[in-house]
């Protein structure tokens, strides 16, 4: 199968690299043009949209479009006619997943017995940024807080006949920088992809968890290469009782990892055993509680709660302790800064796991970009949400 990737080079030129396992072959303006048009006819299978990136799916080969903001013009859309209708499909679908379940912070109410935090379920798709507010308004949303998102832009605006997207999202996100190699179109990362991401998403937002990690953290333990999709250490958990918030019903559940469920009849506890995590969607579920207990040892700043995962809390209170004393910024100064990876400086002091775990995760990430993020439930039962933008270092240079 070969790959066909687009791009605009620095003359404002269409260049395309064809690849096979032995040559690359490259094309410039007319004559890449002309092999757009040939890939045109193919069928299409699938298709892949970032903020950056179309990646297309063919019964020839893949077909990728780089910084497709860059290259989509009028007379290339023409060179598209066939393919351009399921893009903009792909993109509406994308823009309608993004915008479900929106979380506004403290806001309370009273449900299914329990004091949770509100979640506005609604789309602010369209250009006009102008529309009145109570056009806007729909039950349990703070109207006051929405409209402070309004008016400081960072309500999402998507043109979906344009192909232009703004992927700003309401809660403002911190963007910081790392040393990783983006790795999410290699080999591995589209093998692992086509067949496990749809699992994942289900999983993933059962438990509050943008699916770009879960993803990428299956990618870098097995590829979804082997029985255990996770390479969970049922042994590491063993007996610990975890109880952890289900956003799909929005009730709390609890959870054992064991080798012995007889001893939890009647508990009222979901045993999980070594057996159950041949299951895929066991095994990812199971994952995804796990990274939500971690994160909670690490006060939810993403790229420690996803570090801790592979270290444990008590090798990651290690790390965090030997960071604080090296700079001088408290444990608790750290934590709160999504932002701060300073820890990562000095996870080498640990001798297990792998001292690099997140910059191996991240670098699978689907969308940079737009950023990752988590759900939880804070101390007086409100929901809040946590997001960062995690950067390769190379980006900052260009």
């Amino acid at each position: 199968m070969k790959e066909y990737e687009f791009y605009i080079n620095d003359s404002e030129e269409l260049c395309c690299v064809i690849k096979d396992p032995t040559t690359e072959i490259w094309l410039e303006n007319d004559d890449a043009k002309m092999q757009l048009q040939t890939l045109n006819d193919y069928h299409l299978k699938h298709v892949q949209i970032t903020s950056r990136n179309i990646v297309i799916e063919l019964t020839h080969g893949t077909l990728t479009l780089r910084n497709y903001k860059e290259i989509l013009n009028e007379e290339i859309e023409d060179l598209l006619q066939n393919i351009l209708p399921k893009i903009r499909k792909k993109i509406s679908e994308m823009q309608r997943k993004k915008h479900r379940g929106k979380a506004i912070r403290n806001k309370m109410l009273v449900g299914t017995g329990v004091v949770v935090g509100g979640i506005a379920l609604f789309s602010l798709i369209g250009t006009n940024r102008e529309k009145k507010e109570n056009e806007h308004s729909v039950e349990l949303v703070d109207t006051k807080i929405l409209q402070e998102q309004i008016s400081n832009n960072i309500s999402d605006i998507s043109d979906v006949g344009n192909l232009c997207l703004d992927h700003s999202n309401l809660e403002q996100k911190s963007v910081t920088y790392l040393d990783f190699t983006e790795k999410r179109y290699s080999i591995t990362g589209e093998y692992a992809y086509n067949l496990y991401h749809d699992l994942v998403e289900k999983c993933a937002n059962k438990w509050g968890i943008s699916p770009d990690i879960i993803m990428a953290m299956l990618t870098q333990e097995s590829a979804g290469k082997k029985v255990n999709l996770m390479q969970i250490q049922l042994p590491s958990w063993e007996g610990q009782e975890l109880k952890v918030y289900n956003f799909s019903t929005n009730a709390y559940e609890k959870y054992v990892l064991t080798s012995y469920p007889e001893n939890y009849e009647g508990s009222g506890i979901t045993c999980i055993t070594s057996k159950d995590l041949e299951d895929p969607e066991t095994n990812i579920s199971t994952s995804c509680i796990l990274l939500q207990e971690s994160l909670k040892y690490m006060d939810y700043h993403i790229g420690a709660g996803i570090q801790c995962y592979n270290f444990g809390n008590g090798n990651m209170k290690k790390v965090l302790n030997e960071t604080s004393l090296a700079t001088g910024i408290s444990v608790d100064e750290i934590l709160s800064n999504q932002e701060n990876l300073d820890f990562m400086e000095y996870t080498y002091i640990i001798d297990v796991g792998d001292p690099y775990y997140l910059k191996n995760i991240v670098q699978y990430i689907e969308d940079l970009d737009n950023g990752i993020y988590v759900n939880y439930i804070n101390d007086a039962g409100e929901i809040e949400h946590n997001s960062v933008s995690i950067i390769p270092t190379s980006s900052k240079i260009r």
